[in-house]
């Protein structure tokens, strides 16, 4: 649990500090963080915001770029329909990108309600409180997105993802999510999450498919839509996480970062490396990190 609550780290800062920058009051700033809980949805409502967005504009976006939580629910859904509403309530709202990951790493019998909603109240907490240091540092640090705080997030779950490549069909939704994230985020396509996210998985199924020669060995063509559902929601965890790294590690401020100087493209290759050869979740993210930073001094 410990090297995804740093992920929470970077998200909270900036929400925080770019609360500040909107021209929200202390209490509005860390308001937001503690009854939002959504990184992605705060900051992208705060950047509308500073542009003069319309309130149509946000609501229509916030709903784009949260929609991967559908997918999240739908997951984690054969788990958590069978405990009591006093119990599903309080998951559904601390479903954040960090607890699917968390949850999606465990056992099925590991995860009971204390366990979903402790992690779940320990990234929140986690959140509103970095949320404050961000508020705190705006005024006394500036120009924070110097320091690369968002690349904790790949690192993390760079650590998580690549543990889960054990087959070819993985492999090929990973890569697709990627490649579909880094492209629909360049365009500015919205949901570009979810749809590479959902074209990941369907690739994972198809490679399934081919590599095991289904269409060969089973009389019933096509494979029933519910038994297909369930093969790709077994890829969702990588697919999903896997693009929610591509736009930070191709884009900033919607522009294409130099490939030949970006230490998020070069710290991303190090990472998988480093996550392959190094079993340890902690350990794997401290030295991914190392080795991140190592290379934006040295860039």
């Amino acid at each position: 649990m410990l090297p995804l609550c740093l992920s929470v780290i970077p998200w909270g800062i900036l929400a925080g500090s770019m609360a500040v920058q909107a021209g929200l009051t202390f209490a509005q700033s860390l308001g937001m963080s503690a009854i939002i809980f959504a990184g992605a949805a705060q900051l992208v409502t705060l950047g509308l915001l500073l542009s003069g967005g319309s309130v149509l504009t946000i609501v229509v976006s916030v709903f784009f770029i949260t929609s991967q939580h559908l997918l999240y629910g739908l997951t984690l859904r054969e788990t958590v329909a069978r405990m009591a509403l006093r119990y599903r309530l309080p998951v559904g709202y601390l479903l954040c990108d960090e607890l699917f990951a968390l949850a999606s790493a465990q056992p099925k019998e590991k995860l009971t309600p204390g366990y979903l909603i402790g992690a779940g109240l320990c990234f929140y907490l986690c959140w509103v409180l970095f949320s404050l240091a961000g508020v705190v540092m705006a005024s006394a640090i500036p120009d924070l997105d110097r320091w690369h705080l968002d690349f904790s997030i790949v690192a993390t779950f760079i650590t998580i993802v690549v543990p889960m490549v054990q087959s070819r069909s993985v492999l090929c939704g990973v890569v697709v999510s990627l490649l579909l994230s880094m492209i629909l985020s360049l365009y500015r396509v919205e949901g570009a999450i979810v749809i590479a996210g959902l074209s990941g998985m369907l690739a994972a199924v198809a490679a399934l498919v081919f590599f095991n020669r289904y269409v060969f060995l089973e009389p019933m063509v096509p494979v029933r839509l519910p038994a297909l559902l369930r093969e790709a929601l077994k890829y969702s965890a990588p697919c999903l996480l896997t693009a929610i790294c591509g736009p930070i590690i191709l884009l900033h401020d919607g522009a294409v970062r130099g490939m030949a100087d970006n230490p998020y493209l070069y710290g991303a290759v190090a990472g998988v490396v480093i996550a392959a050869r190094v079993r340890h979740m902690v350990l794997s993210v401290l030295l991914i990190l190392g080795v991140f930073y190592l290379i934006s001094w040295l860039l």
